[in-house]
């Protein structure tokens, strides 16, 4: 096995070591010391094109593989690990769409990164729950006009107060469901006059582009990785549309845990039941013929064999 590095990926590590001695290191210390937000190094990150790894050519109009995203966040971190959590955590947020949307999605919510240096956030981790997204309580639900609502509050999320748009994982509705969700909120804040709204400093509120509140709370004193921004997020009867839903209904007929857009094998978050976007249920009614159909067998999986979707547990 050859562990050399190619020519461009060589030539990411030596712009970003570059990027790190000028911009990051000569006053790391006194920035530090201030737990000011480095917006202004994370927006030259973004000129020189170290952010939104995992935005697809269609999107971009060019790839980063993954050895180069990880020599890219390597060299990064060696400025500092809270700028680097900061400006990848795009990557967190942005890897779902970029993996499990549609065409149309990714162009609508990873189209606004490219034009500018802003920010999204994850929203999985709660107060009640850690990151044991089985025992989370954010739920989506339709209302009494038939269009869907989100509430529920989320913590310890990264680039919160300066975040334009947030990857949700909730429950399907009611908060003790055991199907989950993922939907796209994007703030109405995102652009201004048709020009990209980049915030100059925490932010409290915002208002969910379909209508609802977004309220963001005070920045987490941490003891360290100061510069990477984390606080409270609670989402208030945030009106989802279907196209902010993200929705494998296309791409396979058996529901597992470890499914198409399954968070523990595809972005590395803990294991256990996690996105179960499955119709039917197993039970005791389940036929041997649904069983038989379903390749997971054994493997704690939803025995159906039948194409799912999330709109019939909101109906």
């Amino acid at each position: 096995m050859d562990f050399r590095l190619n020519e461009d990926q060589q030539m990411y590590v030596d712009t970003v070591r570059r990027f790190v001695k000028n911009e990051i290191l000569p006053n790391i210390l006194q920035i530090d010391r201030s737990h000011e937000f480095p917006y202004g190094i994370i927006s030259k990150a973004w000129e020189l094109g170290i952010l939104n790894l995992s935005v697809p050519r269609e999107v971009k109009g060019f790839e980063i593989d993954a050895v180069s995203s990880a020599l890219i966040i390597k060299e990064l971190s060696y400025g500092d690990t809270g700028i680097s959590t900061s400006a990848m955590c795009n990557d967190l947020a942005n890897t779902v769409i970029a993996q499990h949307g549609s065409a149309k999605q990714q162009k609508e919510f990873l189209g606004p990164y490219v034009q500018a240096p802003l920010l999204a956030s994850f929203c999985l981790t709660e107060p009640g729950a850690g990151s044991d997204n089985s025992s989370m309580s954010a739920f989506i639900a339709r209302g009494a006009d038939g269009k869907y609502v989100l509430n529920g509050a989320k913590c310890f999320i990264t680039n919160a107060s300066y975040a334009s748009q947030f990857t949700v994982f909730c429950k399907v509705g009611k908060p003790t469901a055991q199907l989950l969700a993922c939907c796209i909120v994007p703030a109405e804040e995102m652009f201004r006059d048709g020009k990209p709204n980049l915030p100059a400093k925490p932010r409290t509120e915002l208002t969910a582009k379909g209508g609802g509140r977004i309220v963001l709370g005070k920045p987490e004193e941490k003891l360290g990785q100061h510069l990477s921004n984390t606080a409270t997020v609670t989402f208030e009867d945030v009106v989802v549309d279907e196209s902010q839903i993200i929705d494998s209904s296309t791409s396979s007929t058996c529901s597992t845990t470890r499914g198409p857009w399954s968070p523990p094998s595809a972005w590395g978050l803990p294991g256990g039941p996690s996105i179960l976007p499955c119709s039917t249920r197993a039970s005791a009614s389940s036929s041997a013929s649904e069983s038989a159909t379903c390749p997971w067998r054994g493997r704690r999986s939803w025995p159906c064999g039948r194409r799912w979707s999330w709109r019939s547990w909101l109906s």
